[in-house]
């Protein structure tokens, strides 16, 4: 039988950091809000600045979305960019195992909720009331979005950005690049094909007593993956060996390839 080698980890909001999840639209239009860049940046990109960034699912500003966070929201951290094949993070804690090599397949997980049309136009509403409403009604889970087939990784010295990115031009929109941080930091970069799931596949809900996994998530990884992912709050897994026959049976359907 032949594998894949897969890992899963979680990206975009969640209730941590914005404080919820990112939006399922009535025509299954998806909006997805990285999370707030905390660190100290040189400057902000426009592609870094959710008020020069426009929604395609409604053509307003990504800031609009924003309203009900817990921080104060100058700039995003917009990573992963599946629409140009690349993600970075921190070396050091890394989610990401050093030993990826190609044709790995990362497969991103996020939290999506299907909320009312109408709270993005209004301010005074309470979004954890509106969570909890959702939680009764079964219109919050966690989803398989999209992925990155893999076909470089690379770490990058603090002093090695100019070179990695005339290397590989699309790393100038890593956040990462951007930071003020301490000279000795090192980041991750995995560089690949990146591919979207229309429509996303649902591993898990979330309802008032935690969250509950799919068939399909089980299907895909097995029952003993699937609850040690339920554990730890769907940060991340380890590499997995996944059967091509299920990978093509579960998620190559769905996969856009950009």
């Amino acid at each position: 039988m032949e594998f894949y080698n897969i890992i899963m980890i979680r990206v975009y909001s969640d209730l941590t950091n914005i404080g919820y999840y990112s939006i399922i639209h009535p025509n299954n239009c998806i909006t997805f809000l990285p999370i707030i860049e905390t660190k100290k940046m040189k400057k902000i990109p426009l592609f870094l600045d959710p008020s020069r960034i426009v929604d395609k699912c409604k053509n307003v500003p990504l800031i609009n979305y924003y309203q009900y966070s817990k921080y104060n929201v100058k700039a995003i951290h917009y990573d992963p960019r599946i629409d140009l094949g690349f993600y970075t993070e921190e070396l050091r804690p890394s989610r990401l195992p050093r030993k990826i090599d190609r044709d790995f397949i990362i497969l991103f997980m996020a939290g999506l909720a299907e909320y009312p049309e109408n709270i993005w136009s209004f301010k005074n509403q309470s979004i954890h009331k509106i969570i909890q409403e959702l939680k009764n009604i079964g219109k919050i889970g966690i989803y398989l979005v999209g992925g990155l087939i893999v076909e470089k990784t690379i770490i990058i010295q603090d002093n090695e950005w100019d070179e990695n990115i005339e290397k590989y031009p699309v790393l100038i929109y890593s956040p990462h690049y951007y930071r003020l941080e301490p000279k000795d930091r090192e980041t991750y970069a995995v560089l690949g094909k990146g591919f979207y799931i229309k429509p996303p596949i649902k591993i898990a809900k979330l309802t008032n007593i935690g969250f509950k996994v799919t068939r399909a998530l089980i299907r895909l990884i097995g029952k003993k993956n699937a609850e040690n992912l339920l554990k730890q709050n769907f940060r991340k897994t380890r590499i997995l060996r996944v059967s091509r026959e299920k990978f093509s049976e579960i998620i190559s359907p769905y996969m856009e390839i950009i």
